[in-house]
């Protein structure tokens, strides 16, 4: 099994955040008045966070605004069972946590918390890179994919970040 920039519901057991207070605010606001560009486009920009992501920014809004309002608005629906923190210690499959390090949507510290509460888990962050890493960072994505199937270690056969 294989996580990317999973988000958790609550906060870190330090008490911070795991979704940044900033986007959060903002899509609370535009989801209360019904403002599904708004949103679209708050998302994206959290999401595709890196410099040079603003032709995967505006695909991403030209795709999504094709979308009917009702799914829209369904995907940023508050969801209170979404909570996936008490079913983190009965997996009992291989898993991958991976996280861009610079996410700005779900903070990195939620893989590593999901990652230390799941057995025999791997976390692999990928250096300056945010919430899809499997778009930003492709090759070293599939690379540190293939090595985790392969081998069952979170790394990249090239170079890349493991993290402990």
């Amino acid at each position: 099994m294989m996580t990317v920039g999973t988000p958790m519901l609550g906060a870190r057991p330090d008490g911070r955040p795991v979704f940044n207070p900033d986007s959060m605010a903002h899509r609370k606001d535009a989801y209360a008045r019904g403002g599904v560009e708004e949103l679209i486009r708050l998302q994206t920009r959290f999401v595709y966070s890196e410099p040079d992501a603003e032709d995967l920014r505006r695909m991403a809004i030209e795709r999504m605004c094709r979308l009917p309002t009702e799914t829209i608005l369904s995907f940023y629906d508050p969801d209170p069972g979404m909570d996936i923190a008490p079913l983190l210690e009965s997996i009992a499959v291989p898993t991958l946590v991976a996280h861009g390090r610079e996410d700005q949507l779900v903070t990195s510290a939620a893989s590593e918390f999901i990652a230390s509460r799941i057995p025999g888990s791997q976390l692999y962050l990928f250096d300056g890179k945010g919430h899809t890493p499997m778009f930003s960072a492709t090759d070293e994505f599939c690379d540190v994919l293939r090595n985790s199937i392969r081998t069952g270690r979170a790394e990249r056969t090239s170079q890349g970040s493991l993290a402990a």
